[in-house]
């Protein structure tokens, strides 16, 4: 159940609020129905990242009890309560093997384009619905989180590609290259500066650290003239 929940958050992120808000009920309820709180517990002792990340938003929720607006600070705090228990869930679960990794983020990537054809048929007129903007191109969820989404598929593509490329076939490796291409290309589309701007720096990043890596020192200097 665990997985199959964690499966249909990953499809549901960039397509529907209402089924990710269920993939969340359904995995605190497994949590808490499967019980063997003792191994969870050796889990969470032995996790020290996930105690930084847990305290990080018990500091936030702290400062909000001193906040003027109680309104908006339990809006806030409402809508930020995945940040701490899905952590925990999953730090504390039974770790997932590497295809089941594999699959969620294939179905996460999925789902992402999905979303993106679907705003690109609504700008072609083709879908009963009214563009006005490039915010109404995001036609499930926010603007901003569907572009943080976008950047994260293209993660999840360069991946594939460049991690797990021996395991693709000629056909999955043509899928994906389709992928790295139309995502960055639907981002302009879509005008979010934030997450042109992250998948900028990722970018960056992501070459520097390829760069670091050729050993040949004479190559290495070239790359960066």
């Amino acid at each position: 159940m665990y997985f199959y929940a964690l499966l249909l958050m990953a499809v549901s992120l960039p397509l529907s609020i209402f089924t990710t808000s269920l993939a969340q009920i359904i995995l605190l309820a497994n949590w808490i129905v499967e019980g063997r709180f003792h191994e969870k517990w050796e889990r969470f002792r032995g996790n020290r990242a996930l105690w930084i990340f847990l305290a990080l938003y018990l500091m936030h929720a702290t400062g909000l009890l001193w906040s003027t607006d109680a309104a908006y600070s339990l809006k806030d705090m409402r809508v930020k309560l995945p940040l701490f228990f899905l952590p925990l869930i999953v730090a504390t679960s039974v770790p997932l093997v590497k295809q089941q990794v594999n699959r969620i983020l294939l179905l996460f990537t999925m789902a992402v384009f999905a979303a993106s054809m679907a705003s690109v048929m609504a700008l072609a007129g083709w879908l009963p619905v009214e563009v006005e903007g490039y915010r109404d191109l995001s036609l499930f969820i926010s603007h901003i989180r569907f572009s943080l989404m976008i950047v994260l598929a293209i993660l999840t593509v360069v991946y594939f590609l460049f991690i797990q490329r021996n395991s693709l076939s000629r056909f999955e490796r043509i899928v994906y290259l389709v992928f790295l291409i139309w995502f960055p290309a639907f981002l302009v589309l879509l005008k979010s500066l934030s997450g042109i701007v992250i998948l900028g720096f990722l970018a960056f990043i992501l070459m520097a650290r390829a760069v670091f890596e050729i050993r040949d020192p004479v190559i290495r200097f070239m790359v960066f003239v």
